[in-house]
């Protein structure tokens, strides 16, 4: 294509110029394609992905050179070019951004058609960028509801007492569990959060009665926390409240050590979904907030209204896109239920799950328009939409007088039908249920087969999950209801197994699932906590039941290799500590034999400068006694109590004496604190070792 290239320049800007796109269908040339030709609000970031439909090894053209870019602002654009793992599909990747706002042109080069296409002339089309600068962070409303608080657990719990176990951190939440009848086999996933404004959560892996096998405090928390068809588990952390973490999703293995991670290409990604397919591709979601002109559209519309759309991404192992697809190219704004057009903010389909159907297309499923929608994985059309309340729903509804609302999760089950957790904020009174449909989608007919209601009813206006499980049974996790946090329940509606963590704490459990597991860490977990005696440690190598001692390694610098202590516990505690200094911390496992393991995790913990500048003899108050102590200090007679280390300087200093803050302790300290009590002065200190709380 080379040498084309100044005949096409002059082409592109009459086709910018014109917006002619080729009269020929896309869908005729090329079996997917993104951006589409015509799209709006691109993110100016975007990859150009081409997808013939056949191997790529069928397909001639120039391999470096396939595609011809020009924007309008930004000019001709070098990129790129790589092949996804499918060799079906073309990444390119412009080397620069395009302008916000800009028309873009593209030229294909047409040895990359679809063979049954006519293949004589190359394929030329264009698309339009958000105009936005930067991307957007959504913060999410879902996430902040208040839920009331009326916990409905009671005398007949087995009671999970954590947070006062020296084994787990101070945070840790209490469990209460009720097993009435035979639970599924399996262990319990959940991430939990004690609050969603908390910039760290847990990854738990429980036993039935709440008894932790697996515990990680994860920064930036840990949300839909789960085993994935492939054995791996995954996590994703997020930014909304704590921008020094990244959005990503993180990938562990049976030794629990994480192998991969992955963030969306040109988009921040969402925490409400991750999903591992056969391929081994990874599935992820985020809510893409464009500022868009409504008051042409609707009486009262925001011409610079806040619309959060959503964009899904397929990637294969090595972060290529396979397949994007995006809300503005198939959901009209005006589609959402129950919301306020003419608001400053809208969030018109609010995406919370993805899951594949047996056929290999996805399922996502669309809270604020009340719908489940299959999308063709190849193409990125939509084959149904499903929702008694939705408005452009294609079912017959049978055996459901109610219909689910504001659902959050749909999950493809083995018997070929769907999952739904109901939040049911619509119902009257309102109600949360799991609910099973079966679906005939030749003929658009959707049966309810079974749905489950908690006695007395919850009602979860978001988060929440269902999961069918191998014995029949069903496990559901209630979601933002502060009553009841999980419930298991056999096929004919009787509860098995309930579970609530402490509500005494506004917590989130996002999602509940269950799964076969056996997971062996291949070293311990470190955990650390500043206590008001010294430092709190909590250590465990879970799974392996051969360990019998763990050693503690401890320094004032990185990696240490001092050995502070050996212990049989799962925790250690430290006093006597000085202030202002940084220790660091390993362990490693022993086994019954004797040998030594993996060393943890590296945690550091500075001890803070606990003094009150001019409290000489450490009684916790000002007073004229402090000028004795100080001064018989110098006549070798007595020695101040708080010393804080100086890495500055790389010595120790008596904090608490240096009350005119040159960071030394001289007789003009003396002289400053008499004046202190004359009120000439005030009492100051080292810059270097600063009070805690000052």
């Amino acid at each position: 294509m080379q040498k084309r290239h100044l005949s096409m320049l002059m082409m592109v800007f009459i086709l910018l110029a014109s917006g002619i796109v080729n009269a020929e269908s896309y869908r005729d040339a090329f079996q997917y394609l993104s951006p589409k030709p015509n799209a709006k609000l691109v993110n100016k970031g975007s990859y150009i992905i081409i997808r013939p439909g056949d191997n790529l090894s069928h397909y001639s053209f120039d391999r470096n050179d396939p595609v011809y870019i020009e924007g309008e602002q930004s000019g001709k654009h070098s990129y790129d070019v790589k092949t996804a793992l499918d060799n079906k599909t073309l990444n390119i990747v412009p080397h620069t951004a395009f302008e916000p706002g800009e028309r873009v042109a593209i030229v294909i080069d047409n040895g990359l058609k679809s063979r049954g296409s006519d293949r004589s002339k190359d394929f030329k089309y264009e698309f339009t960028v958000s105009p936005k600068q930067e991307y957007q962070t959504y913060d999410n409303p879902s996430l902040t509801l208040e839920v009331e608080s009326n916990n409905l657990h009671n005398d007949d719990f087995n009671d999970v007492i954590l947070n006062d176990d020296p084994n787990y951190p101070s945070d840790f939440p209490n469990i209460w569990t009720d097993v009435v009848g035979s639970p599924a086999p399996g262990y319990i996933f959940s991430g939990y959060a004690m609050n969603t404004f908390m910039p760290s959560g847990y990854a738990l892996i429980m036993e039935n009665d709440g008894t932790p096998v697996f515990m990680r405090k994860i920064e930036g928390q840990a949300w839909d926390f789960k085993k994935q068809d492939n054995g791996l588990l995954t996590y994703m952390t997020n930014s909304y409240f704590d921008p020094n973490h990244i959005s990503r999703a993180f990938i562990m293995d049976q030794t629990y050590t994480v192998r991969d991670s992955f963030e969306m290409v040109g988009y921040e990604l969402d925490i409400h979904d991750c999903k591992i397919d056969d391929d081994f591709h990874i599935h992820l979601g985020c809510y893409d907030v464009q500022i868009v002109d409504l008051s042409d559209s609707i009486a009262g519309g925001d011409s610079l209204c806040q619309v959060t759309g959503f964009v899904h991404q397929e990637l294969d192992s090595l972060g290529n896109v396979v397949m994007e697809w995006r809300s503005w190219d198939y959901i009209s704004i005006f589609d959402g239920n129950d919301l306020d057009f003419t608001g400053a903010r809208l969030d018109y389909c609010h995406w919370n799950a993805t899951d594949i159907d047996n056929d290999g297309n996805l399922l996502f499923s669309f809270r604020n328009s009340d719908e489940i929608i299959k999308v063709d994985r190849n193409t990125g059309d939509i084959l149904w939409r499903l929702g008694a309340h939705a408005q452009n729903n294609m079912f017959t509804i049978v055996d459901d007088s109610s219909g689910f609302c504001k659902q959050h999760g749909v999950t493809f089950m083995d018997n070929g039908n769907i999952a739904i957790f109901d939040n049911g904020n619509c119902h009257t009174p309102a109600f949360s249920r799991a609910v099973e449909y079966e679906l005939d989608e030749v003929n658009y007919i959707c049966t309810q087969v079974w749905e489950f209601r908690h006695n007395p009813d919850l009602s979860s206006p978001f988060m929440g999950s269902v999961q069918r499980l191998a014995n029949g049974n069903t496990l559901i996790g209630w979601g933002g209801n502060a009553a009841m946090d999980m419930t298991e329940v056999a096929s004919d509606g009787s509860v098995v197994t309930e579970l609530d963590f402490d509500t005494t704490r506004v917590s989130n459990t996002y999602r509940f699932k269950k799964f076969p597991w056996t997971g062996i860490a291949s070293r311990p977990d470190l955990l650390a906590e500043q206590t008001d005696q010294g430092i709190h440690l909590m250590f465990n190598q879970w799974g392996d039941m051969a360990i019998t001692d763990y050693i503690i390694y401890m320094d004032d610098s990185p990696e240490p290799t001092t050995i502070l202590d050996t212990t049989t516990q799962n925790y250690y505690f430290l006093t006597d500590l000085s202030y202002g200094v940084t220790y660091n911390f390993r362990v490693t496992g022993v086994d019954y034999v004797g040998i030594e393991g993996n060393y943890s995790n590296e945690v550091s913990i500075s001890m803070p400068n606990l003094y009150m500048p001019g409290d000489v003899n450490g009684d916790e108050v000002v007073i004229g006694a402090d000028v004795t102590v100080l001064v018989n200090y110098f006549r070798g007679m007595a020695v101040p109590v708080d010393s804080c280390w100086n890495a500055d300087e790389s010595e120790w200093l008596y904090a608490a004496a240096d009350v005119n803050g040159d960071c030394i302790v001289i007789g003009a300290d003396v002289t400053y604190l008499v004046n202190y009590f004359r009120a000439i002065n005030s009492i100051t200190w080292c810059e270097d070792t600063p009070p805690y709380g000052y």
